[in-house]
């Protein structure tokens, strides 16, 4: 499988609702930035679960932002992926992928009951 997986730095602007089949990872993000500010993994995982290490189904899902019940701030978190399925509440840091959209795209419609 690994041989038609291509490494995520490949993968240059990806698409709000884009899905992925993903090798992920979560030591190999060091979380934190050279400035001390999270990574772009690191502030999506912060505060909320992450995938285990191995393959998962991910979806691209768009940032959002809110202010701090803590002291008012405007928080933003950025676009990142997350576990198909679930509404952008389960971090994954994807290292290698295959675009699932061809075959998504190309399926053939459910039989209707």
């Amino acid at each position: 499988m690994d041989k038609i997986l291509r490494p995520i730095s490949d993968l240059k602007t990806p698409i709000i609702g884009m899905k992925i089949l993903a090798l992920c990872n979560h030591e190999v993000d060091q979380y934190y930035k050279e400035d001390g500010r999270l990574t772009n993994y690191g502030a999506s995982a912060e505060g909320l679960s992450h995938v285990e290490n191995g393959y998962h189904v991910l979806e691209y899902c768009e940032g959002h932002g809110e202010t701090s019940d803590i002291d008012g701030r405007w928080i933003q978190w950025p676009n990142w992926w997350f576990q198909n399925g679930s509404n952008g509440e389960i971090a994954a840091n994807p290292v290698l992928y295959m675009d699932l959209s061809p075959f998504i795209n190309n399926a053939p419609p459910e039989s209707e009951a």
